[in-house]
């Protein structure tokens, strides 16, 4: 599933979200996931545990290719 959070933007209060994103058994996938975690620690001011980044994975896969050579 995916979900789209709009947040109030006087609190940004979100007790649910931040439980969510502090739980350490639950996986968070985020896509370039540096800049999303800057994000929420500086308005949610919590630490994300438990973080798989697609961004990282894909470079990770690539890595494993044999040399590709397009003369």
């Amino acid at each position: 599933d995916a979900h789209i959070i709009q947040l109030d933007r006087k609190t940004f209060d979100a007790p649910n979200l931040k439980k969510l994103l502090t739980n350490k058994d639950i996986t968070k996938i985020f896509h370039y996931a540096r800049a999303d975690m800057a994000h929420i620690k500086h308005y949610l001011c919590v630490d994300v545990e438990n973080i798989q980044c697609t961004k990282n994975m894909i470079i990770s896969e690539l890595s494993l290719l044999p040399d590709i050579n397009f003369k």
